[in-house]
């Protein structure tokens, strides 16, 4: 099929959104009213963020009194321990699941691992480093897929059935 010779496409929309997402993820002062629901409580006054990989800190306005949540310069360490491993937890926490280079492998269920909202970011640690550490435990949890999931990951990540 030819291409056009001038192709009428409108990318301005495109652009903004773009524009708007980089923005969003380079601040570092936000008001926490507003984006309470992309934060977690790590400790006292330091919360994790579900887009990045830094710990913020919750601070208050002396003049206004308004609460504003602050970027740190310290990586949160559960982001990531295993390399090409992460495990995310859903928006209502009831499921870690378990990716490898971005390819769900397996969900645990909340059920499953008897966690609650207190204790899920220690779950998301614990298999990561269980994954990195105990090669029988990857074993298992790649033996135990459906076979449709299993077909899926033999081909884009053949590597984790040798």
């Amino acid at each position: 099929m030819p291409r056009p010779e001038n192709p009428n496409l409108d990318l301005s929309q495109l652009y903004s959104l773009i524009a708007q997402d980089s923005q969003e993820n380079t601040q570092e002062r936000l008001k926490f009213a507003e984006h309470s629901k992309r934060f977690a409580r790590a400790a006292f006054d330091l919360f994790r963020d579900n887009n990045s990989e830094f710990l913020w800190r919750l601070e208050k306005d002396a003049d206004s009194g308004e609460e504003f949540i602050v970027r740190t310069a310290m990586v949160d360490p559960t982001f990531r321990t295993a390399a090409n491993w992460s495990a995310e937890c859903d928006s209502a926490k009831t499921a870690i699941t378990l990716l490898y280079k971005g390819h769900a492998v397996r969900a645990f269920k909340k059920a499953e691992l008897q966690f609650n909202e207190d204790s899920v970011d220690q779950w998301r640690k614990y298999l990561l480093d269980r994954i990195s550490t105990d090669p029988s435990f990857l074993k298992q949890v790649v033996q135990n897929v459906s076979n449709s999931r299993k077909k899926l990951l033999q081909g884009s990540c053949p590597e984790l059935f040798e």
